[in-house]
């Protein structure tokens, strides 16, 4: 996955821990924003961002 490059938001959580999260969102159905913090996967928004950020680098493209 690419490096957060510096971006410290980026950095206060791991990629493993928001792939994590990505991954709880479809599966359990509930929204981005709705997504608990406690669950330790960051904010919705923090797991939507990196989404969109890996889209965006054709992270996933290869996984299809």
């Amino acid at each position: 996955m690419p490096s957060a490059k510096g971006d410290a938001r980026k950095l206060a959580v791991s990629d493993e821990a928001v792939l994590n999260g990505i991954l709880f969102v479809p599966q359990t159905g509930i929204p981005w924003e709705d997504l608990p913090q406690s669950l330790g996967y960051g904010s919705g928004m923090t797991c939507w961002g990196r989404l969109r950020d890996w889209n965006a680098a054709g992270v996933w493209e290869p996984l299809h």
